[in-house]
């Protein structure tokens, strides 16, 4: 190749380099401009994102703060919005939006929308964009001990509408020794129907039991009144063996319903609607003559409190206690039912699912203080000697299937071969259980035994449990002995056994030892394990 042609391919060669350049210069300032737009973008969906989760967890706090406040919506909602303004959105601000609904009596929902802002994409839009998020709670409340009526504790009286429970309720005098059956009202501990010699029991509680009478909004187009049976302090009720004492003086106080059926403690309103007694009397006493006609089963029963016609719908509390009194040596043993004003023997059930938007039920709230015998304490029969015996139990809703079901019971076992847990659809799940002794140790909840499996026994056939056979049941009348101490039951709720909505009721069921009597003078409590408070959605 000649000097020439070379010069000249070098010349062209430096040419296409300088053409070259110039198309890279024109396509970086093209794609400059989205480039940065989607650095821009990023930037914007970032912030957005982390927008978003503020929102949510402002929701969700949102939530949680407002639920508690339910039924009462004027207070839920105001809670709801004062929460979402504490986490940094304010309803008052025109750019924020925040929405509280009600699902249902116990659940509810808020909806929050705010602007998501555009820091550097406003080269493309000047328009920020909404960003929504939601959350819903719920919260289960208290599980229900008793039955599904108007009445709870009165043993075979089954007036119309009323279930025979099976049972009475029953509270021990302040010196009747808490292996009476009573760890709540007994001040000491011992069998004995006399204060001391022994220890102080642990678990004594000055307040007593309390019960919830729970009124739907459909109840109190009327009047209702609380009724007691037999309260006072009569003869028959002196289980002082050798010594007849005075018996167990009932005291007894009612509370208004609030807002806030989850908490009973935050502002409770003291509520003596009992007609004869001035408005400062809040306690009701009952004198020692008080339901204690003798051969008149209809007298028997003392109105104590009135509940007028559009009073306060919701759970209204009944405390029951006996007096701290050292001369009082004893057990009383009564009944509550809540019948309407103008006819005082209309018992009303909602089993079945039937009337629950006119019916009050009255159930126990923390304990279920129960003496289950052959006969009451008055000579009426209760139970058939030698033949098994169901009690409701408590009420279990579906939302509960999977959990754990604990259940204990103190001092369980006087006349029985073994128990059962029903389940609403009548099968016995399987079950574990442990023991804890306050009297052995003076401390509580020491526990002496690890968890152990159920028994299988033979059991009857009966109204409750049509089918003979081997099922799970725990063994009462062998060792170990029950006395003084506390089974702790647990199991999981198996979700084919969970109610419909219409039969939620559990039961325990009692095999009697041989043709004898059942002569149980226990306490019952139950409760489904996990947060009573929690988001849904």
């Amino acid at each position: 190749m000649t000097q020439a042609r070379l010069d000249d391919a070098v010349r062209r060669r430096a040419g296409e380099r300088s053409g070259e350049g110039g198309y890279v210069l024109a396509m970086t300032a093209l794609l400059l401009v989205p480039l940065m737009i989607f650095a821009a973008l990023a930037v914007d969906v970032g912030g957005w994102y982390s927008k978003a989760s503020e929102i949510q967890r402002a929701s969700d706090s949102a939530a949680l703060a407002a639920v508690i406040y339910m039924p009462d919506q004027t207070r839920a909602q105001t809670a709801a919005l004062a929460e979402a303004k504490r986490n940094g959105f304010d309803a008052a601000d025109p750019n924020i939006d925040v929405t509280f609904s009600v699902i249902s009596s116990q659940s509810v929902r808020v909806d929050i929308t705010a602007k998501g802002e555009l820091f550097f994409g406003n080269v493309v839009s000047q328009n920020d964009i909404d960003i929504t998020r939601f959350a819903t709670a719920e919260y289960n409340l208290p599980v229900p001990m008793g039955n599904p009526s108007s009445a709870l504790g009165t043993g075979n009286q089954a007036q119309a509408g009323n279930p025979a429970d099976g049972i009475q309720l029953s509270v021990n005098s302040y010196c009747t020794g808490r292996n009476q059956g009573d760890q709540i009202s007994s001040w000491w501990q011992g069998s004995s129907y006399t204060c001391g010699p022994g220890s102080l029991n642990p678990q004594y509680d000055a307040a007593g039991f309390y019960y919830v009478i729970d009124f739907p909004s459909g109840a109190l187009t009327q009047a209702w009144t609380i009724q007691f049976y037999e309260p006072g302090l009569c003869s028959s009720q002196e289980w002082s063996p050798g010594n007849q004492a005075s018996g167990a003086t009932l005291v007894t106080r009612l509370y208004e319903a609030d807002g806030t059926q989850i908490t009973d403690t935050d502002n409770i309103v003291d509520a003596n609607l009992w007609p004869s007694l001035p408005a400062a009397d809040l306690v009701k006493t009952f004198a020692n003559n008080d339901g204690c006609t003798e051969f008149n089963v209809g007298t028997r029963w003392v109105s104590a409190y009135s509940i007028p016609a559009n009073s306060t719908p919701g759970r209204w509390i009944l405390n029951t206690r006996t007096a701290a009194d050292n001369t009082e040596r004893g057990i009383n043993n009564f009944a509550i039912r809540v019948v309407p004003s103008s006819n005082l023997n209309a018992v009303c059930t909602t089993v079945g699912g039937i009337n629950e938007d006119t019916c009050p039920r009255v159930f126990a709230k923390d304990y279920l203080s129960v003496y289950a015998a052959a006969t009451d304490s008055w000579g009426t029969q209760i139970l058939t000697a030698g033949s098994p015996a169901a009690f409701y139990l408590a009420e279990i809703g579906p939302e509960h299937a999977g959990k754990i079901l604990e259940i204990e019971l103190f001092d369980p076992g006087e006349g029985m071969n073994n128990m059962q847990i029903v389940a609403p659809n009548l099968t016995r799940p399987a079950f574990t259980w442990e023991t804890t002794d306050v009297a052995e140790w003076g401390i509580t909840g020491i526990v002496d035994d690890p968890p152990t499996a159920n028994s299988t026994c033979n059991t009857a056939a009966d109204a409750i449990t049509p089918a003979t056979g081997n099922y799970a049941c725990l063994n009462v009348n062998t060792a170990p002995n029950f006395n003084g101490e506390t089974v702790r039951i647990r199991l999981t709720i198996p979700a084919n056994s969970a109610c419909n909505g219409a039969n939620c009721w559990w039961r325990i069921r009692y095999q009697p030892n041989g043709a004898g009597a059942v002569t149980d003078r226990t306490v019952w409590s139950v409760r489904v394990i996990g947060d009573p408070v929690r988001l849904t959605e």
